[in-house]
C-alpha cells in the first residue's frame, strides 16, 4: 500500500473504485482498493445508509447509482 492510498478517505477510495468496476462484492472491493475487508465493509455499510452506494441483497453486490440524464429534461 502506498502513502497516497493510506492518506485517502476509504469512502472515496471505494467510490472511485466502483466507478470503474461492475457491481462487486465487498471482498472484491476490498481487494481493488487494498483496504482491510473489515474497513471496506464498514465503509460500504455507511455509504449504503447514505444512499451513495446501492446494494443488491440478492446478489450481495454493491454498485454506484446511475446518474440521471441532464439533457432534455426541463426543471
Amino acid at each position: 500500500m502506498d502513502k497516497e492510498t493510506i492518506s485517502e478517505d476509504p469512502r472515496r477510495l471505494i467510490c472511485d473504485a466502483l466507478a470503474d468496476m461492475l457491481p462487486s462484492t465487498a471482498q472484491e472491493i476490498a481487494e481493488a482498493t487494498r483496504l482491510d475487508p473489515v474497513t471496506a465493509a464498514a465503509c460500504l455499510d455507511e455509504l449504503v445508509a447514505r444512499y451513495r452506494v446501492m446494494f443488491n441483497p440478492l446478489t450481495k453486490r454493491f454498485s454506484l447509482p446511475k446518474a440521471w440524464p441532464t439533457s432534455g429534461i426541463a426543471a
